[in-house]
């Protein structure tokens, strides 16, 4: 519950970024030096055989660096991905990747990690009312994704995701969670 009460608290503090007014933001626009702030919703476990359900709500935050005169230099990430319907909630942080492929359309790869508040043991009594539940094998997870971008504007884009969560098999069980969706990123 205290890790579910940090990410509405995460949600709304990114939010409030998300939506201030332009003329408060930094005449620079390289898209190195500034952050960018991500909003969207996802498909959860998008997988053959879904056993979460549901739609959560994915905030993210990618901070400038300091190596924009590297090729493909990374940048740092924070993130959450809010379950509205008591499924499996995630934080996340790591290092991410761009590649425009012209100046309208671009990827972005993201690899890290991923603390969670999903089921570690797929014998755990299912909370919440839950149906069923995937078990993860341990708190931490490695976390995936990619994305591709298309931008609308210097400071909007339009991203289309697919994430993936899972322990690669150090932990018993494994079973992953896989989600997929729209998120719209403003940069300041």
């Amino acid at each position: 519950m205290a890790i579910l009460s940090f990410l509405t608290f995460l949600f709304l503090f990114i939010l409030s970024f998300i939506f201030q007014p332009t003329a408060t933001l930094a005449d620079d626009t390289s898209s190195q030096k500034q952050k960018v702030y991500t909003f969207g919703l996802v498909q959860q476990d998008v997988e053959s055989n879904p056993t979460e359900d549901s739609v959560s709500i994915n905030v993210e935050v990618l901070f400038p660096t300091k190596l924009d005169n590297i090729l493909w230099s990374p940048q740092p990430v924070i993130g959450a991905t809010l379950n509205t319907d008591n499924d499996t909630s995630q934080i996340y942080g790591g290092m991410a990747w761009q590649y425009d492929f012209s100046e309208n359309f671009y990827t972005e790869i993201f690899l890290g990690g991923s603390i969670h508040d999903g089921e570690e043991d797929p014998d755990t009594v299912r909370a919440g009312g839950r149906e069923a539940h995937r078990a993860y094998g341990c708190p931490l997870n490695f976390r995936e994704s990619i994305s591709f971008g298309w931008r609308l504007s210097t400071q909007f884009s339009l991203m289309a995701t697919v994430s993936h969560m899972s322990n690669a098999g150090l932990c018993d069980p494994n079973n992953g969670l896989t989600n997929a969706g729209l998120r719209v990123s403003r940069k300041f």
